[in-house]
């Protein structure tokens, strides 16, 4: 077998000039430049304006931006603009921006050339700095707020000074050498000291911080190599104790101070030479150390003082500097240092991250590193990589530090192709799985490998093409092969005879292996192997009694099994979850009921193709996809995937398709992901990850609000007041906006919300800040507001947005205190009319009764009158026609007629007597009673006759209406006359009583179909008179009606207890 060997390693002409070169990365630094990833923004990009003069990061964490055309502020995202209008006085009076800064009161100070302007609470202010200025006087070129809160001013026509609550001084004459000269200043600044400069064309000028107004020209002491008239100061800043660094139009110089004056010299190179000369527009030193110079027409410019040597670093891009041209007017780091530079061809931002995400091999590295296929780690800190042609060993730092290796190890053989699979054993062998056999090489102690020992079919392997090599124990092993799967041990430890064991699949036997293409092996927590074929899934039961293989394999539309039979990866969790990777779908094994639940698009997945899967020890699973990779946590109660995050190359990554099983997460959490185009490298920083928590802001840019029955919202901003929101019953849909303030890769920023007490869990809203609430029920809310920068980091101070719903008025507290009041006073009113009513009804029934007692006994006087009056007269004429009896007996005469009107007055007597009992008894007051005594009249009347007397059903509602005696009394006259007069007179064959009661009153009725009479006839009686009357004495009407078919005598209205007196009309 052969193998070429290449050890890369310094060629002997690098030890010429190692000196040289030491001497040289003292300096320069190259060998530590920092990589930065450049992001424009233009016309062409969200950024209206392309020429760029100035940018600043406010308090807030807002980028503003002073363009050509107007001002802007930047929250990662979109661009805000500030314009000026024409119509617009006391506004923005120009949108050319030279220069903005923020004071520490929080007002945006804005110069343009026509004036200095104030931006605050959203509103642009002009600020008149002097009456009827000049045009050199209003144009303004730089704005500086000094420890003391003092606003000073530069401009073509001098400095002013705005002291707080203070008109502005101009500083214009020169009286005593006192002021700064009439005409251009550039810049003002101030020293460690408090000390103020003003930089203009023709030098410096000094305010000492004991000389509250006074300044004076400082002197400048410049090398013999340095001619003043060639020199434009435009400001000067101090960088440490003993060095002040100055812009000029001859490039950065450095100025030491000598009482009242300085002394300038040119900067000196890593090689000792004079730095080149260019027009410094704007420098800036930042939180390295560092200085960025912004120049004119000679490109954006990184520096480091070293040993007083302005050593120039190269500003390394890993996307190109995308249109960047050579003037940049500007330049600043942000909180998160970021470097933004105001540039010609649009603003630009340099983020550098030294835990971003990295591709090895660098750019510019020549290495034959196309395709990863596998990767191990050995204990000794080196990464095995394999290709379609390699196999590689790499030192861990190189990818880490995403150098381009010096010293690797290089193999390459014809048999060793297409190695998808690498192990190092726990007696440090490396094993490669390969279309051309199973290779196997002892390492030594420094993990150099011996010679490889190839095994093939002629070794007793059932296929030259090797896959997934898995160690159970030392010197134990099972390997996949495209025609079986290989159970290999290593007799005594060596690799000369080893024992071959081959499991395939057979059709006949249904405890054999699901398909003989094994490609994957694992474990689950109980140590039962699985094994993942190109159809099925396997696992072996029960292996130390001559095991066999339970098949697992999937079918269309059932959850339950597995989501393909294309087996890409089998990995055990640090849960002991057991996860099945295919070609279409992730899979979770259930012990319990030897299931799987499946995970594809619905539960998160970027991609249903998953190619590998591993954990870092946080318990995120990083899940490769075609589509990316997935990097997230499994919560087991909701069987969802929480606080993920999706890396797609717009992130770094080398590329979307990451190669099968070509993931190695090391004991330091640092993640490599091998694909076509390299290895995309994570790297683990958890002390700086722990100390970067929350570092970025979160802004709420947007409240908008929407009435009941309108269309549209509209900003309540304006109403949002100490961190909480109040809106009224009827605009309680909202539209909320919200940033995360973190600029390195705003577009991979992440935001989630819930609503307290409604929902406690989080909403995962993606990239998209914008939340909408429709209908709001009254009531108190907390709108937690949270997001996650590109680096996954949640923030640890969530925005807490207080929302209250104020009720209707007619359910607001004083309303619900007047019902509670008018309640109360309608219970007190209810419960009064009740005694009331009930003191008017016992009132009233004593009352009446009072009045029943009174009638009553008005009645039994009237009745015992009549009844004594009928009393005597009967009497007087049965004594009377007993007289005559006896004399019809002395005169031999028939006696018996008199004896019958004796018997009848008798009758009439009895009956007379009965009647007064019955009207006089308080008992018998029911309607009930008066029908049943009219019914038993009228039997005991029409027995004897031929006449068929009849009565309407009786029905228990008459028990209940009673009659106050009088019309019981009346009624039984009338009805009691008219059944006499039919059975005296009617020569009919039938008479019928009836009874009908209503509401308020009843009606009686009593017809025969007798012969009838004439009512036109003058009666000789007084019976219907009599009729008449009594029944106008109760109240009622009487109807009479008679004909040769009958009579019909009708009682109506009349009234029952309690309605003697009715209004007639009813």
């Amino acid at each position: 077998m052969s193998f070429s060997i290449n050890r890369i390693r310094l060629i002997n002409q690098w030890v010429q000039w190692l000196f040289t070169l030491s001497t040289l990365m003292l300096f320069s630094g190259l060998c530590i430049a920092q990589s930065y990833e450049i992001t424009r923004y233009a016309d062409d990009s969200g950024l209206p304006s392309r020429i760029v003069r100035d940018v600043i990061q406010d308090a807030n964490g807002f980028i503003w931006v002073a363009g050509n055309n107007g001002l802007y502020r930047f929250d990662g995202e979109h661009f805000k603009p500030y314009l000026s209008s024409l119509t617009d006085t006391t506004g923005l009076r120009d949108n050319k921006i030279n220069t903005i800064a923020e004071s520490k009161d929080g007002k945006l100070w804005i110069g343009t050339p026509r004036g200095v302007h104030i931006l605050e609470n959203e509103k642009i202010s002009y600020v008149p700095i002097i009456d009827n200025p000049t045009e050199n006087e209003e144009y303004i070129l730089n704005i500086y707020e000094d420890k003391n809160q003092n606003i000073w001013i530069a401009t073509y026509g001098g400095v002013f000074l705005i002291e707080p609550g203070k008109e502005a001084i101009h500083f214009l004459t020169e009286e005593d050498g006192k002021a700064v000269a009439r005409g251009t200043v550039w810049a003002i600044t101030e020293d460690n000291s408090a000390n103020i400069w003003a930089a203009t064309n023709d030098g410096y000028y000094l305010r000492n911080a004991e000389n509250q107004y006074g300044f004076h020209k400082v002197e400048l002491l410049l090398n013999p190599s340095l001619n003043v008239k060639d020199i434009g100061y435009y400001n000067i800043k101090q960088y440490n104790d003993s060095l002040f660094l100055l812009d000029t139009s001859h490039g950065l110089l450095k100025g030491k101070r000598f009482e009242n004056a300085l002394s300038i010299e040119q900067f000196l190179d890593e090689k000792g030479e004079q730095i080149g000369q260019f027009s410094v527009e704007r420098s800036i030193i930042d939180s390295n150390g560092k200085i960025w110079i912004g120049t004119w027409k000679n490109d954006l410019k990184k520096f480091n003082i070293i040993e007083s040597r302005l050593v120039e670093e190269t500003i390394v891009s890993s996307n190109g500097f995308k249109e960047m041209s050579g003037t940049t007017h500007s330049v600043y780091e942000d909180s998160q240092h970021n470097i933004w530079a105001a540039n010609t061809n649009g603003l630009f931002k340099l983020s550098y991250d030294d835990r971003a995400l990295t591709i090895f091999p660098p750019y510019g590295c020549s290495l034959d590193l196309y395709g990863i296929y596998a990767m191990h780690e050995d204990a000794g800190g080196n990464i095995w990589v394999t290709t379609p042609t390699k196999l590689f060993r790499f030192k861990k730092d190189d990818l880490l530090k995403n150098n381009c290796p010096t010293d690797f190890l290089s193999f390459s053989d014809k048999n060793m192709q297409l190695a998808r699979y690498l192990l190092v054993d726990t007696a440090n062998r490396l094993w490669v799985g390969a279309d051309g056999g199973l290779f196997v090489a002892q390492l030594d102690a420094e993990f150099n490998p011996g010679k490889f020992r190839r095994f093939t079919t002629k070794d007793g392997l059932p296929h030259d093409t090797n896959n997934r090599i898995y160690e159970v124990a030392k010197d134990s092993f099972w390997v996949g092969n495209n025609h079986g799967l290989v159970q290999l041990n290593l007799k005594d430890g060596t690799l000369k005879n080893p024992s071959i064991k081959i499991y395939t699949a057979n059709e006949n036997e249904p405890n054999s292996l699901v398909n003989s293409q094994t490609h994957e092996i694992g474990r689950d927590g109980d140590g039962n192997l699985w094994f993942g074929t190109f159809s099925g899934l396997s696992t072996l039961v029960n292996p130390s009694e001559n095991g066999y293989f339970k098949n697992y394999t999937s079918e269309f539309g059932d959850q339950t099994r597995i989501s393909n039979n294309s087996i890409k990866n089998i990995f055990k969790d640090s849960k002991n979850h057991l996860w099945i990777a295919t070609q279409r779908g992730l899979n979770l094994y259930q012990a319990e009921d030897d299931t799987f639940l499946q995970f594809g698009h619905a539960e998160g997945l970027p991609s249903e193709y998953i190619l590998g899967i591993s954990e870092d020890s946080d318990g995120y699973l990083w899940i490769c996809t075609t589509n990316g990779v997935l990097r997230a946590k499994y919560n087991p109660l909701t069987a969802r995937f929480v606080n993920s995050q999706h890396y797609t190359v717009h992130d770094g990554l080398a590329d979307n398709i990451p190669y099968r099983n070509s993931i190695l997460i090391d004991d330091e959490d640092n993640v490599f992901i091998g694909s076509r185009d390299g290895i995309s490298v994570f790297k683990a920083d958890k002390s700086r990850l722990e100390a970067e928590q929350g570092e970025f802001a979160m802004k709420i840019t947007e409240i908008q609000s929407t009435k009941k029955k309108e269309i549209g919202f509209s900003s309540a901003m304006h109403k949002l007041q100490n961190g909480g929101l109040v809106l009224p019953f009827d605009e309680n849909s909202l539209k909320i906006k919200y940033v995360v303030l973190d600029y390195v890769k705003p577009e991979n920023n992440r935001y989630r919300h819930k609503l307290l007490p409604t929902d406690d869990q989080w909403i995962e809203a993606g990239k998209n800040p914008e939340i909408y609430y429709y209908n709001l029920n009254p009531g108190d809310y907390e709108l937690v507001l949270d997001a996650a920068n590109s680096r996954g980091i949640w923030s640890n101070a969530p925005i807490v947005l207080k929302i209250k719903i104020k009720p209707p008025f007619w359910k607001s507290g004083w309303a619900i205190s007047i019902y509670l009041l008018l309640t109360m006073l309608l219970i007190w009113y209810v419960d009064r009319s009740r005694i009331r009513k009930k003191q008017k009804i016992w009132q009233q029934k004593v009352a009446l009764e009072t009045a029943v007692v009174n009638e009553r006994e008005q009645l039994r006087k009237e009745n015992a009158a009549d009844f004594h009056d009928e009393l005597g007269s009967m009497v007087t004429k049965i004594s009377m026609f007993l007289t005559m009896a006896e004399r019809s007996l002395e005169e031999s005469k028939d006696p018996k007629p008199f004896f019958q009107k004796i018997r009848d007055n008798a009758k009439g007597l009895s009956s007379g007597f009965r009647d007064l009992l019955w009207v006089i008894d308080p008992q018998k007051d029911s309607l009930a009673d008066t029908f049943l005594r009219l019914k038993e009249f009228g039997e005991d009347l029409f027995e004897q006759s031929n006449i068929d007397f009849k009565t309407s059903e009786f029905k228990e509602d008459f028990t209940v209406k009673m009659l106050n005696p009088k019309i019981k009394k009346q009624v039984v006259m009338i009805f009691k006359e008219a059944m006499n007069n039919c059975f005296k007179y009617c020569n009919g064959s039938e008479a019928v009583l009836t009874l009908m009661v209503h509401h308020k009153f009843f009606r009686m009725e009593f017809f025969d179909n007798g012969s009838g009479f004439d009512l036109t006839k003058k009666s000789k009686g007084r019976g219907l008179k009599n009729m008449k009357t009594r029944a106008e004495s109760i109240g009622a009407g009487l109807q009479i009606i008679s004909s040769k078919d009958g009579t019909h005598i009708l009682l109506d209205r009349i009234p029952h207890m309690g309605d003697e007196f009715p209004h007639k009309d009813t």
